[in-house]
């Protein structure tokens, strides 16, 4: 007698039966087809805790830094439909998932928040508002992370309109995404080389991709294609 569970079971090969059996009918029998196991991608033990996508590798490593942290239940939001919320939106996705206490080294420097400051760029900050907090404030609260980001995209974007026609056919929200990660200098010639000055930092991340990202979901108009 032929065992139902035992012939569904089974991972190697077998024969058919040469009598039909009294569990299973002939059609389930030939039913049967022994499918060959899908190649896993190369991965590591802390990454398969995530479904696999398109991360760049600073994308990944602070995946893995914040895998112990309850993940999101949706993405974070400003409200507002102008162009610097919807903007500094995405960047808190891209930079920290949302994460305001989240601290990441790169080049042997911190970066803090929701949109990953480092001291420079905090100290810019205060001097020009004359506001004056702790990096242990800074790190726990939201507001004040949310307020350095607005200062921060203002000034962005005072340096892009200060460059005038210099700066007609990039798209902004691309350009507020290399001054982020390059720096105002770096932005400016990200622009003057026409995209030929593209540094990449220690995770692999160059303008031009942080250009090409931030530009090509934008609710700006975009009047420079793909590079």
């Amino acid at each position: 007698m032929y065992n139902k569970d035992r012939i569904l079971s089974y991972s190697g090969a077998f024969s058919m039966p040469t009598k039909t059996s009294e569990d299973l009918t002939s059609s389930q029998l030939s039913g049967i087809v022994r499918k060959r196991p899908k190649k896993k991608p190369e991965t590591t033990p802390e990454r398969e805790k995530y479904r696999p996508g398109d991360y760049t590798k600073f994308q990944q490593e602070l995946v893995d830094q914040v895998l112990e942290l309850k993940p999101e239940t949706k993405p974070f939001e400003l409200p507002g439909e102008d162009s610097v919320n919807d903007f500094i939106s995405r960047l808190i996705q891209a930079e920290s998932s949302g994460r305001k206490s989240i601290v990441t080294k790169q080049d042997g420097k911190k970066y803090t928040g929701l949109g990953q400051f480092g001291d420079a760029r905090i100290k810019d900050y205060k001097k020009a508002t004359g506001k004056d907090f702790s990096m242990s404030d800074f790190r726990d609260s939201k507001k004040i992370q949310i307020d350095v980001m607005k200062w921060h995209v203002s000034d962005i974007d005072k340096n892009i309109a200060k460059l005038g026609d210099k700066a007609k056919g990039f798209n902004k929200d691309g350009l507020r995404a290399v001054a982020h990660l390059g720096g105002i200098t770096g932005m400016k010639k990200f622009i003057s080389t026409n995209m030929e000055y593209n540094p990449e930092d220690s995770n692999q991340t160059s303008l031009k991709d942080y250009y090409n990202r931030f530009s090509f979901s934008s609710k700006d108009e975009t009047v420079r294609g793909e590079v």
